[in-house]
């Protein structure tokens, strides 16, 4: 049962139904602007110290509510994906986490400036490039990394709210569900990645191929399935 929302359950009355609950809470992503900005709030620039702030503050209210009912899981919103926009996020804490994590893909500045063709002197200088001059120069390289990197700043941010909601919650366990971003440049949703971040691997009945997905990746700590109802035949699961 779904609690957290607008119309949605108590959670003692569900825990006295003897039923789960999954408190829906929270939602992140659909950014649409080149740099996402800092709100102070939750969903704003995910690598930025004022958005982790506002996500520890919002999970230990959000765990002292529900934590002591024992949710199955924490959903993060439906419909769920990273960005719109093909270049989020210019800012200065996710091009710092960009230049990070090039240090994992290559062996070093002189192997990045081969394989992008440029002159970079030192890691702090190297930028990516937008699509649209990555069209242009028909390099690609830059714009396609800094595309791997956003996604793992997507899949981080859940393992951070797992963290911040187990302050009353111990064992949370943390995703979101019917994703609608698999078809996005940016959208986030690269499921072997998010799979060691997030608990929940959720999509759509009209994203079936996704289930396949689910159970060649799934572990044993994970809640897989997808929304299904009234969107066709059954026989399309």
């Amino acid at each position: 049962v779904y609690v957290g929302f607008s119309g949605g359950s108590h959670a003692r009355n569900i825990a006295l139904a003897n039923l789960d609950m999954v408190p829906y809470t929270a939602g992140f992503g659909h950014f649409g602007s080149k740099i996402v900005p800092v709100t102070g709030m939750m969903n704003g620039c995910m690598t930025a110290p004022e958005t982790r702030k506002a996500i520890d503050d919002w999970g230990a209210l959000q765990s002292a509510i529900y934590g002591p009912y024992g949710p199955l899981s924490w959903s993060h919103g439906d419909e769920s994906f990273y960005a719109g926009n093909p270049d989020a996020c210019w800012s200065e804490t996710c091009l710092a986490a960009f230049r990070e994590f090039l240090k994992g893909r290559y062996s070093g500045l002189e192997t990045l400036n081969a394989e992008w063709k440029t002159g970079y002197k030192t890691w702090d200088a190297v930028l990516p490039l937008t699509f649209e001059d990555a069209v242009k120069s028909s390099n690609y390289a830059p714009w396609v990394e800094h595309r791997l990197a956003q996604q793992l700043v997507w899949a981080r941010n859940y393992e951070y709210t797992g963290r911040a909601l187990s302050v009353h919650d111990p064992h949370a366990h943390v995703g979101f569900d019917g994703n609608n971003g698999f078809n996005l440049p940016n959208g986030g949703i690269n499921w072997w990645v998010l799979k060691d971040h997030v608990g929940e691997l959720h999509g759509y009945l009209r994203n079936s191929e996704e289930m396949e997905i689910f159970r060649s990746f799934a572990g044993p700590g994970h809640l897989s399935g997808m929304w299904y109802g009234t969107y066709g035949p059954t026989w399309a699961i």
